[in-house]
């Protein structure tokens, strides 16, 4: 008997291993990947709520030269201001896409056209950014830690 239960041990751990679901990596890269076009496609078209329906309710975005924003509402407050006053032509490129379970990152660069809708130039930039995801329970991904900076230098300080 001494034997034998080293084999059953054995034979127990890789039919349990069999068990174990299987993870689709390349299968949640796709839908992370499709997440971020789905984001741009939506601040393209202006569309606020379609926008902030990727994020998650406990979502903090980390803006440039502000303070963190933490949750969805202050999110919403942010970007709502912003669709109000700017029109955008943005590209994002997912440089980098991993997956660890049930969280994700994406690493980004992008560039936008950001035109006033009171008139004025258009300004342009490129940057690069971090996006944490999370999948969430019907199986979806959203962002839930967003920080992002541009490659342009920092404005001289006015006196």
């Amino acid at each position: 008997m001494k034997k034998l239960f080293p084999v059953l041990l054995a034979l127990i751990a890789v039919t349990a291993s069999g068990c174990a679901p299987k993870v689709d990596v390349e299968a949640d890269v796709a839908a992370i990947r499709s997440l971020n076009e789905q984001v741009v496609a939506a601040s393209n078209a202006g569309d606020v709520a379609g926008w902030l329906a990727f994020f998650t309710d406990d979502a903090v975005m980390m803006a440039p030269n502000a303070p963190a924003l933490v949750g969805k509402e202050a999110i919403r407050t942010w970007a709502q201001g912003l669709f109000d006053q700017f029109t955008f032509e943005e590209t994002v490129t997912a440089e980098e896409i991993q997956v660890a379970g049930d969280w994700g990152f994406t690493r980004v660069t992008y560039t936008a056209k950001v035109t006033p809708k009171a008139g004025g130039e258009p300004q342009e930039e490129t940057g690069k950014g971090i996006y944490i995801v999370q999948r969430q329970p019907d199986g979806s991904w959203k962002y839930t830690r967003c920080i992002w900076n541009s490659n342009q230098p920092a404005a001289a300080a006015t006196e």
